[in-house]
């Protein structure tokens, strides 16, 4: 129980990642930058503690920035009309050296910010607490739990939900009835950025320090999930949370020895994602004219 219960609470991250993906994936753009979101809430929820002196302060005001840039990054596509792949690889490019030229300034350093780091470079004890690192816990599975509920509740019961679900496959319905796609397909954008945001600050929170690269490729697992997931909310949570039991498993294995070197079993749950994506046959796309 005690395995099971700690395989949900890992996935919390990935869970949210993949969420979040999903909406972006229902208006008919693909959330590339999921994962360099990740890195950069993860690094701004850690050097926001650390300048407010308020992890709830910090926290939030790394989701609202996070939130903020991808809308930003939203409404320059459509107003370009950019290649919306291309520009959430830009936003991963973007984030990562933004996050290395700020740690570098502020720290001193391009690699773990942690208490040791922060004190040479002269900035006080980071706020973090034994109660704000158990927000990483039980009530942070139990408050994920009750986002995912609305969110999934929003999407299959509110205009908004519904319009969002439509922008992908039959945007040209809703330009018919004088409603405007672009409008849905920026808040899926700012909505993906908000879910990526917070699975980046779950993993300050357990770690009470950041680390460069944080992400550990859970941006790119989400997308597999939502793809996995045939686009549904049920199967892209449940994929999620098998990639996670995959790495639980994985990481168990390599710390108990064994013949398998451990870099090969870390790597397990991405090849398995790479073997489903070859093997499983591929579902017809919809028209997104």
């Amino acid at each position: 129980m005690n395995m099971v219960l700690r395989v949900f609470m890992n996935s919390l991250p990935l869970v949210f990642a993949s969420t979040g993906a999903l909406i972006s994936e229902y208006t008919g753009v693909m959330a590339i930058f999921t994962d360099g979101i990740i890195n950069l809430s993860s690094f701004l929820a850690f050097a926001c503690s650390l300048k407010t002196g308020s992890v709830t302060a910090g926290c939030i005001l790394a989701a609202v920035i996070s939130a903020l840039f991808i809308i930003l990054a939203a409404l320059f596509t459509e107003r370009m009309k950019a290649n919306p792949f291309i520009t959430g690889i830009g936003i991963n490019l973007l984030t990562g050296g933004l996050i290395s030229i700020c740690s570098e300034a502020w720290f001193g350093t391009k690699g773990v910010l942690s208490q040791a780091t922060i004190t040479d470079a002269g900035w006080p004890p980071f706020p973090f607490s034994g109660a704000s690192v158990a927000c990483a816990g039980t009530p942070a599975l139990l408050f994920s739990a009750a986002v995912i509920a609305a969110l999934w509740w929003a999407l299959n019961h509110t205009r908004w939900g519904l319009r969002t679900r439509v922008t992908g496959s039959s945007a040209a319905v809703l330009s018919a009835r004088g409603v405007n796609p672009a409008f849905y397909r920026i808040s899926a954008w700012g909505m993906a950025g908000a879910c990526s945001a917070w699975a980046g600050i779950l993993c300050t929170l357990r770690l009470s320090s950041f680390v460069p690269n944080v992400s550990a490729g859970r941006g790119w697992l989400a997308l597999a999930a939502v793809f996995l997931g045939k686009r549904t909310m049920a199967g892209t949570l449940i994929a999620a949370i098998v990639f996670t039991a995959a790495e639980y498993a994985a990481s168990s294995f390599s710390t108990s020895g064994g013949i398998i070197s451990p870099t090969t079993l870390l790597a397990i749950p991405y090849l398995a994602a790479l073997l489903l994506f070859v093997l499983l046959p591929e579902k017809k796309n919809h028209d997104r004219k």
